[in-house]
């Protein structure tokens, strides 16, 4: 039945309570039991807090593959690479498209204006690339995936 998650890293499987569906989505809550570091920074999440046990739940809305219930014990996976394939693609494109415009327009107009200008259009049509070529249909390879846990 979780065919897939044998070949993930346990580093990239964390249990959840699956808080409400909607629709073919389910709404998952992870409790973390560490902090992220921003524990007691303005703006942090609170972390763990140690004072009265209370730790901070994080919200993931996943695809309901499995047909998860409320309050249904679920695996959230992440498979191997994903995290980094996302960073390179959302920072990637649109800086890479930043520096092309700066370079076009400078090699065509030669100002700094012209290059600032290029930058721009090159960072928002970066923006606007990967709004659209993101995929909408099923499961995406490198999203997290809802799994039963073995019993």
């Amino acid at each position: 039945m979780n065919a897939g998650l044998t070949a993930l890293p346990a580093g990239n499987v964390v249990r959840g309570t699956v808080s409400r569906v909607e629709g073919d989505m389910a709404v998952v809550d992870v409790v973390r039991s560490s902090g992220c570091g921003r524990c007691h920074e303005p703006g942090g999440c609170g972390g763990t807090n140690l004072a009265t046990g209370a730790a901070c739940v994080s919200n993931y809305r996943l695809a309901n593959t499995i047909g998860a219930k409320p309050g249904e014990e679920v695996l959230v996976a992440v498979p191997p690479g994903s995290i980094l394939k996302a960073v390179a693609w959302a920072y990637g494109v649109p800086g890479g498209l930043m520096l092309v415009g700066a370079g076009m327009a400078t090699a065509v107009i030669g100002s700094d204006m012209a290059a600032l200008a290029g930058a721009a259009v090159g960072l928002v049509t970066g923006f606007v690339l990967l709004r659209l070529t993101r995929r909408k249909a099923g499961q995406p390879s490198g999203q997290a995936l809802l799994l039963r846990p073995e019993k």
